[in-house]
């Protein structure tokens, strides 16, 4: 049982750095802040992670409307 919970949790931190890893080349390096794994991602981050990778995503593309999870209150202007 020792051994299952063991590559249980080894799994679960390779799952969460994979996905973190993930959510920092798409707020950093992406070619499109509309991509839907990349949004999806950062959407699920914690709240400074969240507005961190916001405004990287607002640095890059200051001329697109707002992916999800950036949306201000009118679905369309980066939130501040």
């Amino acid at each position: 049982m020792l051994k299952f919970l063991s590559l249980a949790v080894g799994v679960g931190i390779g799952v969460a750095v994979f996905m973190t890893a993930q959510w920092y080349w798409y707020v950093t390096r992406g070619a499109n802040p509309h991509d839907d794994t990349g949004t999806m991602l950062n959407e699920l981050m914690p709240g400074p992670m969240n507005a961190w990778g916001c405004a990287q995503l607002q640095l890059r593309f200051p001329q697109t409307t707002a992916p999800k999870g950036c949306r201000a209150g009118d679905g369309v202007s980066w939130r501040g």
